[in-house]
């Protein structure tokens, strides 16, 4: 297939026009090589806009053997943690911008990544309501902290890792590791031992780690 008339060095100069005024607590890129060419793998963590927080996703343009033009006016953007990649097309760097921006804007991603990057929006005031809620009146999370991952890994080895502090003295690890599909660990390293719990969805992460805090701190 032909190469378009979009040359990678003006994606990259728009691909950072579009992300100015974003906040982004980790952004890495790659080059792959695959069959036809090369693939320009960017990852995008904690990405927050005035209105928008997505903890994680991946945009993936192709490129033609000699990394000097795109193979094809569409990108991959990782919807969702269990692997789960969506093709946008679109017809000039102009309506990239306005693609991409969609796509943030509208929270066009899957349950499971929405899950985690709605817990990360006051996560302390979140977790803190729920023990108020169940009468927890001697426990209370003092910071919830998000760690960026420090490689670009493949999607089916993604894990998220988090440190949560209970009353400005205890400190707890954090993490959410796909095991399947759909499937997901959840689990606590109180620096004695681990506890995890097997879950179908992430849609309940607040209950659990209320519940962990409470039974388990």
């Amino acid at each position: 297939m032909g190469n378009t008339n979009i040359k990678w060095v003006d994606l990259q100069k728009r691909i950072e026009l579009i992300f100015t005024g974003t906040r982004v607590k980790s952004f890495k890129d790659v080059l792959e090589k695959d069959g036809n060419g090369w693939n320009w793998v960017l990852n995008f963590e904690d990405l927050r806009t005035d209105n928008e927080l997505i903890v994680h996703t991946k945009l993936i343009f192709k490129l033609d053997s000699t990394k000097n033009y795109l193979r094809k006016l569409e990108f991959l953007y990782l919807k969702d943690i269990n692997c789960l990649y969506k093709i946008v097309r679109f017809d000039s760097l102009g309506d990239l911008e306005n693609v991409i921006n969609d796509i943030i804007n509208n929270d066009m991603f899957g349950e499971n990544l929405l899950a985690i990057s709605n817990l990360m929006v006051d996560p302390e005031t979140k977790i803190n309501n729920y023990l108020y809620e169940n009468k927890i009146g001697n426990k209370s999370v003092y910071l919830f902290e998000y760690l960026p991952m420090k490689t670009i890994i493949p999607c089916q080895d993604l894990e998220f890792n988090f440190n949560i502090n209970i009353n400005n003295n205890i400190d707890i690890k954090f993490k959410l590791k796909k095991i399947e599909k759909n499937d997901f660990d959840i689990i606590f390293n109180n620096g004695r031992e681990k506890y995890i719990v097997e879950q179908k969805t992430l849609n309940n992460l607040i209950k659990v780690i209320g519940e962990f805090i409470i039974n388990k701190v």
